[in-house]
């Protein structure tokens, strides 16, 4: 028996040793790449079903103070705060709660519908495929975001792009969501137009949505007769474990929070989001890490009492409902070209990417407190990170 076992432990710990010697090798070099690049801070992780194998910062989550961007490192996380919205909904067809063909003027306190269409309803699967015809316009742009702080008086410190996207906002007063969602969508509404509708019926043409994905959010508000993030923290991320991660800063510890910064390394106004679903969530890497886990145990069918879902749940959100040219979307999720499931985000100061492989089950997490595609040389270099995760991931996955 001994001598028949002695080669299996052999090449588990070779395995071992191999796997812990491309963990290395990857923290090495996305140390150098981020000593050699005007990114500011960012972290990553690689997950598989079984195990967090890879979760750390690197770089500055202030650069004036040389505070460390860690795994613990909270800043919002842009788009990727959508797929919040996808379990939601997920969690609600399980409870019967609704279905993806319901009308979404079934739910509405007040009447939405594309004017060029009326008699064509705007269905629950149009919002979270992102078919519903209902547009962000660039007066959305501009709406959404509320500075926390005054607007520096001298703002030479930002680029000409930067003062002119953020200037405006100085007159953008915090309302709530249903109010925000009604000035663009309903006819009355301050902002309503008809170019806040596309030229196509609803479920014929993919674009995405912003706005759309709020009203999903106020719809399962709606239905589940919670405010939006209090049914999130409540159902989501405290059963998850996901203790760093809210829409509410106040819930959380603010000195962990990073500065963000333009892709000049000017510190970006401290903001938030009126439309904070579609992309107000606040994480860190090490909590993006469990979730993303938590996604890879769903698709693959290991589900337990821990998670929020089922498994029958987790098959239905990442099920491809709308595919046209290279976009393919399931419920607020993309499969990307090369067959992986992921969603990224970007807002001011910030990017994140979560991605995995649903063959292999295995996955990476990125997040960085500027928007590093706005400059070339940053954008080249996060490109690198991006690689190098890529390789790694693969690596671990054999």
């Amino acid at each position: 028996m001994k001598l028949r076992l002695a080669p299996i432990l052999l090449l588990c710990l070779l395995s071992i040793l191999s796997g812990q010697s491309q963990i290395d090798s990857l923290e090495i070099k996305l140390s150098e790449i981020q000593q050699n690049s005007r990114i500011p801070g960012f972290a990553v992780a690689l997950v598989d079903q079984d195990e967090i194998k890879f979760c750390k910062g690197f770089g500055y989550s202030d650069l004036m103070n040389k505070t460390p961007y860690t795994s613990e490192t909270i800043q919002n996380i842009g788009s990727v705060s959508k797929t919040f919205i996808a379990l939601a909904i997920v969690k609600l067809m399980e409870e019967g709660k609704l279905q993806l063909e319901d009308p979404i003027n079934k739910y509405l306190p007040f009447k939405i519908s594309n004017p060029r269409f009326q008699n064509n309803d705007i269905t629950i699967r149009h919002l979270v495929s992102h078919t519903s015809s209902i547009s962000d316009t660039e007066r959305y742009g501009i709406e959404c975001y509320v500075l926390l702080e005054p607007y520096p008086e001298n703002d030479e410190m930002f680029e000409k792009k930067d003062r002119k996207a953020f200037k405006p906002l100085r007159k953008i007063k915090m309302k709530d969501l249903d109010v925000f969602i009604k000035s663009f969508l309903t006819t009355d509404g301050n902002f309503y137009k008809k170019k806040n509708f596309t030229k196509n019926k609803p479920g014929s043409h993919y674009e995405y949505s912003n706005i759309g994905s709020a009203l999903a959010a106020y719809i399962v508000e709606l239905i589940s007769g919670q405010n939006y993030a209090d049914y999130i923290r409540e159902s989501i991320l405290q059963p998850l474990e996901m203790n760093s991660s809210d829409f509410n800063i106040e819930q959380l510890d603010k000195n962990k929070f990073t500065k963000r910064y333009f892709s000049n390394l000017a510190e970006v106004p401290d903001y938030t989001l009126i439309s904070y679903p579609d992309g107000g969530m606040i994480s860190s890497c090490n909590d993006l890490a469990i979730y993303l886990q938590k996604m890879i145990q769903g698709y693959g069918g290991t589900a337990s009492a821990e998670h929020v879902v089922n498994a029958d749940s987790y098959q239905k959100m990442f099920t491809i409902l709308h595919e046209e040219g290279k976009e393919k979307s399931a419920i607020f999720w993309a499969i990307n070209k090369q067959g992986r499931i992921d969603h990224n985000g970007a807002d001011p100061g910030i990017f994140t990417w979560i991605e995995f492989d649903p063959e292999t089950l295995t996955g990476k997490v990125f997040l960085c407190n500027t928007t590093a595609f706005e400059a070339e040389d940053m954008f080249k270099d996060f490109l690198k990170i991006w690689k190098n995760l890529e390789k790694s991931r693969k690596q671990l996955s054999k």
